[in-house]
This record gives structure tokens, C-alpha cells and sequence, in this order.
């Protein structure tokens, strides 16, 4: 399992006297299960508004959300960063990140402590390893058969 935090960008909102300000703060763990990757986040959504002289802010819980990822819809996956590290996963499908937070482009950066970049790396040598499985699988699967 690897703890994660999503970086997702915030929402301000400008008007006359009034503003609004959105910030988010998700986290989360990474697991396998089977021939999975398995994600599951969770946060808060943080929000300010000043109208006129009042100022108010409230803290609203985010849902726990978990997404299952097989291993063959994953392209690739690695760590990135020295300073703030991070493991990014590449899908071969945009469907299978859709309604992520922070994801773009079939693209997600899971961004991780540095104290954790051991098991991280561990992590991800265990993710390759479904990856594999899935391909050889794929490979020895017969082939269709044409139409009648």
C-alpha cells in the first residue's frame, strides 16, 4: 500500500466586492488487488467568501472515491521527482481516469512523501509485475474468431 496526495487546482471567483475561493486537499492510498492497480481517495474542499465586510469559511468532506485500473489498461509507471517525488501513471484508455481529481491527458501524479520513495519504488517494481502478467495473457489469449 502507498499513501498518496492529488494536487488539484482550486476555483476563485472574482466580482465586484464579492469573492470566492476554492481550495482542495485529497489524499489517498494505492494498493494491487489481483491484476489491479486499486486507488482510493478521499479529502476536503475548502471554501472562503468574502461579500463585502463579511468574510465566512466552511470545510466540506469529499466522498471516499475508489477506482480500479486492470492491469493491461496501464501504460506506464514511474517515479518522478527528487524534491517532490511523485509516481505517475500513464493509462491506454482515458475512460479509466475519468472524474480523477487532477487527472489530464491519461496522465496521473500520484505525489508522495520523500520518506516514501522506497516504498514507492517497491511499489511500482510490484505494478510492473501485473503489467507483464496482463500482457502475456493478452498474447497467449486465442485469437477471435472471424464473423460466420
Amino acid at each position: 500500500m502507498l499513501p498518496f496526495t492529488l494536487k488539484v487546482a482550486g476555483d476563485s471567483q472574482y466580482k465586484t466586492r464579492d469573492v470566492r475561493e476554492i481550495r482542495y486537499q485529497v489524499h489517498g492510498v494505492a494498493r494491487l488487488d489481483g491484476g489491479a492497480l486499486v486507488l482510493q481517495w478521499s479529502g476536503e474542499r475548502y471554501i472562503t467568501e468574502i461579500k463585502g465586510p463579511e468574510v465566512s469559511e466552511r470545510v466540506e468532506a469529499l466522498p471516499v472515491t475508489t477506482l480500479r485500473i486492470p492491469g493491461a489498461g496501464l501504460g506506464l509507471i514511474e517515479r518522478r521527482g527528487r524534491w517532490r517525488p511523485r509516481v505517475e501513471v500513464v493509462v491506454t484508455d482515458l475512460a479509466l481516469l475519468e472524474g480523477v481529481p487532477g487527472a489530464a491527458r491519461g496522465r496521473l501524479a500520484l505525489v508522495i512523501a520523500r520518506r516514501d520513495t522506497a516504498l514507492a519504488d517497491e511499489f511500482i517494481s510490484n505494478v510492473r509485475v501485473v503489467m507483464a502478467d496482463a500482457a502475456i495473457a493478452a498474447a497467449e489469449a486465442p485469437p477471435p474468431l472471424p464473423p460466420p
